[in-house]
């Protein structure tokens, strides 16, 4: 039964690592902030917009984690 388990979860871990590609920014590169799980004033989260503007990388804080320059508008 383990064997089965551990061989499964070798499956989903490849398909996964198949589809998955990480991204990786340089400083001063061009990125659309995420904007989905933030809050908005909509009443209707379905139409609001996922992402925003393009915002300049300003440094790598951890992998796949990055400080961005806001605009003020």
């Amino acid at each position: 039964m383990l064997k089965r388990l551990r061989k499964a979860q070798e499956q989903q871990t490849t398909i996964h690592n198949k589809h998955t590609q990480l991204k990786n920014f340089s400083v001063e590169d061009q990125v659309m902030l995420f904007i989905k799980n933030l809050r908005d004033a909509r009443l209707k989260k379905k139409l609001s917009q996922k992402y925003t503007e393009f915002f300049a990388v300003v440094n790598l804080v951890e992998p796949q984690s990055y400080r961005l320059r806001l605009s003020l508008t």
